[in-house]
């Protein structure tokens, strides 16, 4: 984590506050394509094992080179960042929870892709356990958004593995991820025609069984899924209007459950259009969801971040101006043109003007340049004879420029 930290910069304001937004956009992708390919290829391996021809069909739609890398390999480096930005200033090691995770992640993707050439059996069955892996480490990940609280006391190499809302959530996710499959296989081999296979080859009415089966499998559980998570979310993170998303889920669910009736229960293709669009939707919608409960968990959390990264970005600029400062070298000639144009109004060397004659107060100077560059920069009444001196607002090079002069001609008088 602190190699990440240190090519990262302090997120800004702003920044914290499209973090939220930014992680949900990336998820969107990420989830949804890893429950397609991780559903998909326990199907086709059950299909394979009774030797139907249909096991093919199942991985092919989203195992090519170009979808993987798209909605597999991007999203999940692009949430690593952040992630990290996310829970910039704590404790967490985000990027090694990342790193759990994308090593069984593109493992797995790679192994199915091969399964994809080859056919053979143990690539499958390995990819499906990586990738099952992967989901719940990645699930265990974003769930540490709901406990804050926590944050300084996760020791642990990969974390809240047995939280209770870790497993819910996990199973929300296998549950949307069947019902998502389903609903885009169906669509795609009974809607697109590009995607139609010949009759002699491709049991239609089998693939809209078992299709029609998956759909209704996630249907009938989400519902319950969802209120057993309600049920034991921390209090704090509950609010009016994630109950009223979560009402309205469930009842597209309940659409979905009568257009899947239909498809079962019809001798042809309906509803494709129907059902991919719901359930699409309704992963959406709970992620959103979850967002939701993200947010309200961490809005006290989130301020407190915002005013240390502020800090840090002041120390953080401070060290910079300081090295800067440290490497400016001083032009006696344009401090004598500032001295001329601006300090003669106020003061001589040796008469009294409107400030103090520099005779009498450079000597307390002549061993500390610092603070005499200091007090230009920002000058405070120090005499009570004279009033107090207006700040002429130089850079660096001009403060450091004028101090020279001042106490270069000074040591020449002397």
């Amino acid at each position: 984590m602190q190699m990440l930290n240190e090519l990262l910069l302090p997120p800004t304001d702003q920044q914290f506050g499209m973090l939220a937004y930014l992680i949900l956009f990336m998820l969107l992708f990420a989830l949804p394509y890893l429950g397609l390919v991780l559903v998909s290829t326990l199907a086709s391996t059950g299909l394979r094992m009774i030797k139907s021809p249909l096991d093919r069909y199942f991985l092919e739609p989203w195992t090519g080179g170009g979808p993987m890398i798209t909605f597999g390999v991007i999203p999940f480096f692009c949430l690593m960042f952040l992630f990290q930005l996310y829970f910039y200033g704590s404790s967490l090691p985000v990027f090694e929870y990342f790193l759990r995770i994308m090593f069984p992640l593109f493992g797995g993707f790679l192994l199915v892709y091969l399964y994809g050439k080859s056919r053979a059996m143990i690539l499958v069955g390995l990819g499906f356990v990586l990738l099952l892996a992967a989901a719940f480490f990645t699930i265990s990940t974003i769930d540490l958004m709901l406990f804050p609280e926590i944050w300084a006391f996760v020791e642990t190499p990969l974390p809240a593995v047995f939280s209770i809302q870790v497993i819910i959530h996990f199973l929300i996710f296998l549950a949307l991820s069947i019902l998502f499959t389903g609903a885009w296989l169906y669509f795609l081999y009974f809607r697109w025609p590009e995607h139609r296979r010949p009759t002699q080859t491709f049991d239609y009415d089998q693939m809209r069984k078992i299709t029609g089966g998956m759909m209704l499998g996630g249907v009938l559980f989400l519902p319950v899924l969802m209120l057993w998570d309600f049920y034991t979310l921390p209090v704090y993170t509950l609010t009016s209007p994630a109950f009223a998303l979560g009402a309205v889920t469930i009842v597209l669910l309940g659409v979905l459950a009568l257009a899947i009736v239909g498809i079962l229960r019809a001798t042809v293709a309906r509803f494709a259009v129907t059902v991919m669009v719901l359930a699409t939707i309704v992963f959406g919608l709970v992620l959103v969801n979850h967002q939701l409960l993200y947010a309200r968990a961490n809005q006290e959390h989130l301020t407190l971040l915002a005013d240390q990264v502020k800090k840090e970005k002041e120390n953080w600029t401070a060290e910079r101006e300081a090295k800067r400062d440290a490497n400016v070298v001083a032009d006696e000639k344009l401090g004598e043109k500032i001295y001329n144009e601006r300090c003669t109004a106020c003061h001589l060397f040796e008469q009294r003007v409107v400030g103090p004659p520099y005779n009498e107060v450079l000597p307390k100077y002549v061993d500390n340049v610092a603070a005499l560059e200091a007090f230009i920069r920002n000058p405070v009444k120090v005499n009570p004879d004279y009033p107090a001196m207006p700040n002429q607002g130089l850079n660096v090079r001009e403060v450091k420029a004028v101090s020279a002069y001042l106490l270069s001609t000074y040591a020449a008088k002397e």
